[in-house]
């Protein structure tokens, strides 16, 4: 597996890691909000009729939305030479 991911481009191996590490952080996130009951999220989803249904779904959005951001805020702070840059 790590022979496999050392042989993707570089650019794919850059978007993979973040997506990942954003990731990780959505669902460490859903799991706080769950833990603590912020607002009442944590009992909410946790006393669903379909709660098997609900925390997947919970986490999966999580991990999506971080992960995609996460991976956006990577891109967009990749330096840029100076003469790409028009600030016009």
């Amino acid at each position: 597996m790590i022979s496999e991911y050392r042989r993707l481009p570089n650019w794919a191996r850059f978007a993979l890691a973040n997506l990942l590490i954003g990731t990780v952080l959505g669902w460490l996130c859903a799991a706080v909000v769950l833990v603590f009951d912020i607002n009442g999220i944590g009992s909410l989803v946790m006393g669903a009729p379909y709660w098997g249904l609900a925390l997947p779904a919970m986490v999966f959005f999580f991990g999506k939305t971080f992960g995609v951001g996460y991976l956006t805020t990577a891109i967009l702070m990749l330096p840029t030479p100076e003469s790409e840059f028009d600030p016009a």
